[in-house]
């Protein structure tokens, strides 16, 4: 049985069927007066976030969380269908709950259950994580009923040091002689945005493909998600593969994670291609805007729609939904599809990041900036920006291209990569067992 838990779900008729199921359960197992589900049109409540358990292709379980205070959250609509109990679904769920509400900043969990042995089991699987009764919380008042229990969340140290690195993966077919390529993605994707490219560079150079937190493999890291700590987390996979100098491919966010690093690691860059990028510390207007939107519907209406929603309506995708069968729209929907949302539902604010403008002029590695034809105005100024603060960058467009060229025209982005790459003296290879380590 593999159990996957998936933010939202709560437009599912499936989904409403087992929560009315357990709102009938919950009143029928207890005195009147005495239940405390939420039904459908509370769970959606801004405050409130909700996961679904899935076993090959059916919902097996939900959870939520609401959020009490800055610091206390309460668990809220736990079930687990009767075929499933005591087979880890309800053990998976919760510790979903848990690391949840520590990526949410929160100090404190609490619960409320019944009292009565129909609730023995629950309370049992409680009391393992950890939670221990506790008076009454919240607007609760005292009841003979219902058995109060909290868990103090232990807050552990961010992933961003060498001991603790993301999930990456290296491909070394080209052998120990070659030179890195480090690729990493932007927000709402993971590592299968560079499908392409694995396949066009993989014999020639050895490359690091990295998850970053929130992301792809990397879902269940906690946050904060920004631009610092996505650099520190990359940072961690290159020392965990013993990449001591590599290229750095990097679109969007990757493409900001790129450029801080350069900026502090100077050493560690050989050189950058940069697709689409951003600006670390500076506002992008619509980028900030269309996160914001992203953040408030993953809120209100769930990770699902929030997905499809970014999806349909951001215009870095419009080129791909435009041009569907010729910019694989279906497979790069499905890549957006398999995102956590973790980073637009975290509400603990990520460390603070000094515009880089002035430290553009210090950055000395060669630059290729890549732009699709019809790529997005922000991307488009910090292009401006970047070419002219760094001495010799070049810059390409691709002809129809929009806000993905490494996904929308692979042959051709990677034709103009390589010729760029091969112009560039190799960087030291680096050494060390990690290099060959595959998947983490």
């Amino acid at each position: 049985m593999a159990i996957t838990i998936l933010p939202g779900g709560l437009d599912d008729s499936r989904i409403q069927a087992l929560l009315e199921h357990h709102v009938a359960t919950a009143r029928s197992a207890t005195a009147l007066g005495s239940a405390h589900a939420l039904d459908l049109g509370k769970l959606k409540a801004p405050d409130i976030q909700f996961w679904s358990a899935w076993d090959d292709g059916e919902p097996v379980g939900v959870g939520a969380i609401k959020r009490l205070s800055s610091f206390e959250g309460e668990v809220k609509s736990m079930h687990i269908v009767q075929s499933k109990r005591r087979s880890g679904v309800g053990t998976a769920l919760l510790r979903q709950l848990i690391d949840a509400a520590g990526a949410m900043g929160l100090r404190r969990l609490s619960l409320e259950t019944g009292a009565w042995p129909f609730f023995h089991p629950a309370r049992a699987l409680y009391k393992k994580h950890g939670f221990v009764e506790c008076p009454p919380f919240g607007e609760y008042a005292p009841d003979p009923n219902s058995i109060f229990m909290t868990l103090e969340l232990r807050h552990e140290a961010r992933p961003t040091d060498p001991q603790d690195p993301p999930h990456f993966e290296t491909v070394t077919r080209a052998g120990a002689a070659r030179p890195w390529i480090t690729m990493v993605h932007g927000a709402s994707q993971h590592s299968g945005l560079f499908c392409a490219q694995v396949d066009a560079f993989q014999d020639d150079y050895r490359l690091l493909l990295v998850d970053l937190p929130g992301h792809g493999r990397s879902s269940a890291r906690p946050g904060p998600y920004g631009i610092a700590e996505y650099a520190r987390s990359v940072l961690a996979a290159m020392h965990a593969a013993a990449v001591e100098r590599t290229h750095f491919w990097g679109t969007h966010t990757g493409a900001g994670v790129a450029l801080l690093l350069a900026a502090q690691h100077p050493r560690l860059i050989a050189s950058m291609v940069l697709d689409g990028a951003i600006l670390p510390g500076v506002d992008l207007p619509y980028v900030t805007a269309a996160i914001a939107r992203a953040r408030k519907t993953a809120r209100a209406r769930g990770i699902e729609a929030a997905r499809a929603e970014w999806f349909r309506e951001s215009k870095w995708f419009d080129v791909i939904r435009d041009r569907p069968a010729e910019c694989r729209a279906k497979a790069h929907w499905e890549l957006v599809a398999e995102f956590s949302g973790r980073p637009w539902l975290d509400t603990v604010e990520p460390e603070p990041v000094a515009p880089i403008r002035a430290a553009l002029g210090r950055i000395a590695q060669p630059v290729l900036l890549v732009n699709g034809e019809h790529d997005v105005a922000d991307f488009i100024r910090v292009a401006d920006e970047i070419e002219s603060g760094i001495a010799g960058a070049r810059r390409v467009s691709i002809p129809g291209a929009g806000g993905f060229p490494l996904w929308e025209f692979p042959a051709e982005v990677n034709a103009l990569v390589r010729r760029f790459l091969e112009r560039q003296a190799d960087p030291a290879p680096g050494s060390g067992a990690a290099a060959d380590a595959g998947a983490h």
